[in-house]
């Protein structure tokens, strides 16, 4: 009596234990492509400068707070237009530097100045930014103080700025 066994190919228990490292490895390889296709943006390599750079901003939010700035900032982000009221206080300063800081991908941020009109207003136009909820900055080019607030894209397009 002879038994008549099918080859190892035909039969479903060798395809499990290869199909086990064989997938692994798909998933490893695609997980790996993911991670060097967008590097982590939250990653600092200067972390040293970055903390010196901390009090350099609280200086500035203290000068704001002592001359008791607040701003309102809006934003039209169809056409990329951004206007900013500031008080009396800085009616000499004639241009702002505008930053919206992407909250974890640093190649988002956009950057631009703000000129002052007729009207008193500081107006600029950027390129239009993406969907996401922006950290804003505004500071005079000598850099004495420094607003912050966050704006959401698509939102409202307006938010309120101060030293905090």
């Amino acid at each position: 009596m002879t038994m008549n066994i099918p080859p190892w190919y035909k039969q479903g228990w060798p395809w499990v234990l290869i199909g086990m490292p064989l997938a692994s490895m798909v998933i490893g390889f695609t997980l790996l492509y993911f991670a060097l296709l967008d590097p982590d943006g939250l990653v600092v390599d200067d972390y040293y400068k970055q903390g010196r750079a901390i009090n350099q901003d609280m200086a500035r939010q203290r000068q704001a707070e002592q001359m008791g700035l607040l701003g309102e900032l809006s934003l039209d982000a169809d056409n990329g237009t951004v206007s900013l009221h500031l008080p009396e206080v800085v009616a000499e300063v004639t241009q702002v530097k505008f930053y919206l800081l992407h909250p974890t991908r640093a190649h988002y941020d956009l950057q631009g100045v703000l000129y002052r009109d007729l009207s008193g207003a500081l107006f600029g136009v950027i390129n239009q930014p993406r969907d996401a909820h922006w950290r804003v900055m505004v500071e005079p080019e000598d850099q004495a103080w420094r607003l912050k607030g966050r704006l959401r894209v698509p939102g409202n397009g307006s938010t309120v700025l101060n030293p905090g």
